[in-house]
């Protein structure tokens, strides 16, 4: 009698394996992603408003990307030839912490170096700069990669692959030399004077409004990127004092009443006004943001799973709403700060 032997059915049957077919796939998963505005659904509303304010003034997009993409493009390569760049063979963690955020946000994988430090920012710090024709470049300082662990950095470079998701890159960059080098510094160099010729006290408070909630916009592209909601918080207070070494045996546990009411002084000084010269928002406000957008169903649209069981996401309006008095330094009229 004949016998059959029954063939084995291969692990790889029923899967649709063509790259075209998977790259429809992520363009739809992506497209799904974006606001009506043009910009990922994740982000904040006043990063849009405060931006079409921005775009409203004539000249100022278009003569600030002229002027500042051949100082970006000088500082892509000033960077480059200063650090280490992370990649497969060395800083390797870094480096796939750059693709796993890239893979989740839908940019491209981003150039990371581990740099001393860099003007400005300081020892303990991290940034980004892009162009159109220039893949993202961020660098972390070596200060900062000792402080944090890998879960904390990893949202830190998060952070930055959002600057680069939203287009943030011009206004961003005028922001930063305007906090770096101030008015009077612009003035004194021709051309950068140019830059200072485009704005007006008004615009430059207006940059910096802008700036302090495309701060909070990327703040939470680090949480979509993150392996732990709690990374992102624990990084965020690092960055309140330094991410000071752990092993003087000094208990630094931040406790999230007394943040709470340290923001509260704050709030209640006519001093806080000082913030409307930042381009970041204060560190504090940032914690209690981020822990605003941990409860939007965005989030969990983009993560579900980061989502813990019993908890019920808010709209994102309501999470924008609450954002605006976390971050706000100015009242209105109607007792809103914005």
């Amino acid at each position: 009698m004949e016998q059959k032997t029954a063939l084995a059915h291969s692990p790889l049957e029923g899967i649709n394996y063509h790259f075209d077919d998977y790259v429809k796939r992520k363009k739809e998963h992506l497209s799904a992603h974006m606001g009506g505005n043009g910009l990922p659904d994740y982000a904040y509303s006043m990063d849009y408003e405060y931006r079409k304010k921005l775009d409203s003034i004539p000249g100022l997009y278009k003569n600030l990307r002229r002027l500042l993409i051949p100082a970006i493009q000088q500082q892509y390569q000033t960077f480059n030839m200063n650090g280490v760049k992370a990649s497969p063979t060395q800083f390797s963690e870094i480096y796939q912490m750059g693709c796993d955020c890239a893979r989740i946000l839908g940019i491209g994988v981003p150039t990371i170096l581990v740099v001393p430090s860099f003007p400005g920012g300081g020892e303990f710090n991290a940034c980004s700069v892009c162009v159109d024709d220039q893949e993202p470049l961020i660098m972390v300082t070596g200060l900062m990669v000792q402080r944090m662990t890998p879960g904390e950095l990893k949202t830190i470079i998060g952070h930055e692959c959002g600057h680069t998701h939203n287009n943030h890159a011009i206004y961003q960059q005028a922001a930063e030399i305007i906090a770096n080098v101030g008015i009077r510094g612009l003035i004194s160099v021709p051309i950068l004077s140019q830059i200072a010729g485009l704005l007006s006290t008004g615009t430059q408070a207006l940059l910096n409004m802008w700036s302090r909630a495309a701060e909070t916009t990327a703040d939470r592209a680090s949480m979509i990127c993150s392996d732990s909601l709690e990374d992102a918080y624990s990084a965020q207070k690092k960055l309140i004092y330094g991410g000071a070494n752990l092993s003087n045996n000094v208990d630094i546990n931040l406790d999230i009443v007394e943040l709470k009411k340290q923001l509260d002084v704050v709030n209640s000084s006519p001093y806080r006004y000082q913030e409307l010269m930042y381009n970041h928002p204060i560190s504090v406000r940032r914690v209690f943001a981020e822990m605003e957008f941990a409860k939007c169903e965005t989030l969990y649209a983009w993560r579900p799973d980061l989502k813990t069981p019993g908890i019920r996401p808010q709209s994102k309006a309501m999470t924008d709403e609450a954002c605006k008095k976390i971050i706000g330094v100015m009242k209105s009229k109607e007792g809103r700060l914005s």
